[in-house]
Formats: C-alpha cells, structure tokens, sequence
C-alpha cells in the first residue's frame, strides 16, 4: 500500500513545503496589483520582476516553476 518515494520526489516535497510555509512573507511578490500600482507611479518593484524573471526562466526551463517551486503546486501522493 506504502510506496517508497524518490530523492527526486523527496526533494520536491521538501522544496513545495518551505514554498507553503514561506509563503506568507513572500505573498506581495506574486501580486499582479502591485505591478499596475507602481507603473502608475513609475516605480518598477519587486512584483514586476519576480514576474519577468518567471517568464525569462520559462523559456529555458518550460513549466519547472509550475511542476517544482510554486507553494501551490501538488505533492506526490
């Protein structure tokens, strides 16, 4: 009933699990408001680059944040 699991896999649950319990202090770098609120006062934060630097990595690594980091994703069961 019990399977054993990976390092690999062991490694991505203990990557989702400081991403679940981190998340509370890194929540205003995924905001999508507060790109649109520092552009309207001209001000490029921090928001905005976690954003591009998402985007950059996707086209090198693809889906990685989505399957790997994001404190959202799935763990294995």
């Amino acid at each position: 009933m019990f399977r054993t699991l990976s390092r690999r896999q062991m490694l991505r649950r203990a990557i989702l699990f400081s991403g679940l319990l981190l998340f509370p202090v890194v929540q205003n770098y995924f905001s999508p408001y507060l790109i649109i609120d520092g552009a309207f006062q001209g001000i490029l934060n921090g928001s905005a680059l976690v954003f591009l630097g998402l985007f950059l990595s996707s086209l090198v690594f693809g889906r990685a944040w989505c399957g790997w980091v994001c404190p959202a994703g799935r763990t294995p069961t």
